[in-house]
Order: C-alpha cells, then sequence, then structure tokens
C-alpha cells in the first residue's frame, strides 16, 4: 500500500520524475515541443515550395518524378546526419521515406496543371528564408 501511495503520489506531479527536465513542468515541455513542431511544419511548407519548382523543371525536361538514385543517396545522407546526433537512422529513414512518399504525390499532383499556372520558383524560395533561418539551417 505504501508502494502504491508513493507512485501515485509521483505520477501527481507536475513535472517529469527522471531524466535532464528533472522539476521543469510538463506543461512547459509539452509547449515547447508544439513549438518546435510548428517550425517543422514551417519547414516542411519551405521543402515542398522548392519541390514544387524542381517539379516544374522535371516537367519542363519531361523527366520522371522518381530519381530512385536522389533518393537513396539523400537517404543515407540524412540517416548518418541523424545518427551522429543520437537519433535512430531507421527513424530518421522512416520519417524521410514519408517525407520523399509526400513529395513524389505533390509532383504527380502538380503535373495535372497546365503550365504556366505553378508557382514562381524563385519568389517561393524566398519565402522560405525566415524559416531557415530561425531554425539555424546554413544556406
Amino acid at each position: 500500500m505504501k508502494r502504491l501511495t508513493i507512485l501515485f503520489l509521483l505520477a501527481m506531479t507536475s513535472g517529469p520524475i527522471f531524466g535532464d527536465e528533472v522539476g521543469r513542468p510538463i506543461d512547459s515541455l509539452r509547449a515547447e515541443i508544439d513549438r518546435i513542431d510548428s517550425r517543422l511544419v514551417e519547414l516542411i511548407a519551405c521543402r515542398f515550395r522548392v519541390v514544387d519548382s524542381i517539379s516544374d523543371l522535371k516537367a519542363e525536361d519531361a523527366a520522371p518524378v522518381r530519381d530512385p538514385a536522389r533518393e537513396a543517396t539523400l537517404l543515407a545522407r540524412l540517416a548518418e546526419l541523424g545518427g551522429e546526433m543520437g537519433i535512430a537512422e531507421t527513424g530518421v529513414r522512416e520519417i524521410f521515406e514519408a517525407v520523399l512518399s509526400a513529395s513524389r504525390a505533390r509532383q504527380m499532383r502538380r503535373r495535372e496543371i497546365p503550365a504556366g499556372a505553378g508557382i514562381d520558383g524563385a519568389r517561393s524560395m524566398l519565402s522560405c528564408l525566415p524559416a531557415i533561418q530561425k531554425s539555424g539551417t546554413e544556406i
């Protein structure tokens, strides 16, 4: 009974019990996650604007949407980078396989749009600069 009471009291605390964040309220940590997730969505939107520009160039050259060699190189580089940062390489691969799948689907939908109806590539890429700069990514 005493053990159950201690576990109950620990569960009722406002912050995590273990790890580097001892003493920080869980709500504060969740708010931080929410801010990070918002930044990720901004960066994905920027990535998709660049994908749109690439899609337009591929369409002009009648190049296929999928470039397996480019995808393999990208996934290997990002998995290695994730590993260097302490993230499981398989997790990084899964995340970016989903991003690549969404990018290919976006390109396929875009090819159904009449030529000239797309976004100006340079303007769309420049609109990403504030999000990229906030993330600390080098250009």
